[in-house]
């Protein structure tokens, strides 16, 4: 199950995250959208991440 959360992290954080940020921020920021478009992308990333962990760390201890 780990090469699957993996594997959808990295995916999310490439084409996901980046491109919905890439578009969506310069719209709201203008052109300090474009900069903090990669930031708030990889904080995304973390943030799933962290749900990722969180999720598989309340599995392992409810064995």
């Amino acid at each position: 199950m780990s090469f699957v959360s993996s594997a959808l992290i990295s995916f999310l954080r490439t084409f996901v995250f980046e491109t919905v940020s890439v578009l969506v921020l310069p719209l709201l920021l203008s052109m300090s959208g474009i900069w903090d478009s990669i930031a708030v992308a990889e904080f995304m990333a973390t943030a799933m991440t962290a749900f990722f962990l969180w999720h598989k760390q309340k599995q392992v201890f409810a064995l």
